[in-house]
């Protein structure tokens, strides 16, 4: 199916220009299926924190059944991109307690919250310092914070997730996280710069997004459309055993 979507003339994809009303991300249909009745919101203004259900830009769905530890020891959550914002850190942080260790990284800055491990690095398919910035690999993060596993995978940085999950195509097997949540943008213009296709149709990026996640062994368990920002949705992504 991905193939026939490439292989579609230009004239036929052109709806896709729009991101109003045929937009990309209807392309990306979840296919696994997460515990319905344990699923749970976390972030900025989330409904467990807001009675009234506002539905705002930030806050994340999750999986809790993939936080799980055979031993009981505490899960590990790993949050990259910050800018100073711990909601997402707190609102999980009151969920959990201190059965998962949280830690949060970001090369803009420096802060720090005492519901998470901050760390001022980026993530990076290579390890290096630009402009007296740090960046590591997921499996340099790893071994430098002392950890083996990564039970759940925050990804904020604004249009440079696809960035981000092209580092993880360098990754061993076993270093790549049980789960992600991730804002996925289609329209910025840095978002796709590593696609290596054209702009004028989000179709080529959507279905390259769905190679690549696919291609590192995830399945799409939810979506959820940004109701304020018809760029974006956001995605609980499952690694497959």
């Amino acid at each position: 199916m991905l193939d026939q979507m490439d292989a579609m003339p230009r004239h036929e994809t052109m709806h896709f220009t729009s991101l109003n009303n045929h937009s990309p991300h209807q392309l990306l249909v979840p296919t696994h299926q997460c515990d319905a009745l344990k699923i749970q919101r976390f972030g900025p203004n989330a409904y467990s924190d807001n009675p009234k259900g506002r539905h705002p830009d930030g806050p994340k769905w999750m999986c809790p059944e993939y936080l799980v530890t055979p031993d009981d020891s505490p899960c590990i959550i790993f949050s990259i991109g910050s800018h100073g914002e711990f909601q997402f850190e707190e609102s999980i942080h009151k969920f959990v307690g201190d059965k998962c260790k949280i830690y949060t990284f970001d090369c803009t800055g420096t802060w720090s919250n005492p519901t998470t491990e901050f760390h001022p690095w980026c993530i990076s398919d290579e390890n290096k310092v630009v402009d007296g910035k740090i960046f590591k690999t997921l499996s340099n993060m790893m071994k430098d914070v002392g950890v083996s596993t990564i039970h759940l995978f925050k990804i904020d940085v604004e249009g440079y997730e696809f960035q981000t999950l092209r580092t993880l195509e360098k990754e061993p097997s076993d270093a790549l996280p049980k789960q992600i949540l991730v804002e996925v943008h289609f329209g910025a213009p840095f978002s796709y710069s590593d696609l290596d296709t054209r702009v004028d149709s989000w179709l080529k990026p959507a279905t390259t997004f769905y190679r690549a996640i696919d291609k590192l062994g995830y399945s799409i368990a939810l979506r959820e459309r940004n109701p304020t920002s018809e760029c974006c949705a956001e995605y609980i992504l499952i690694k497959e055993p």
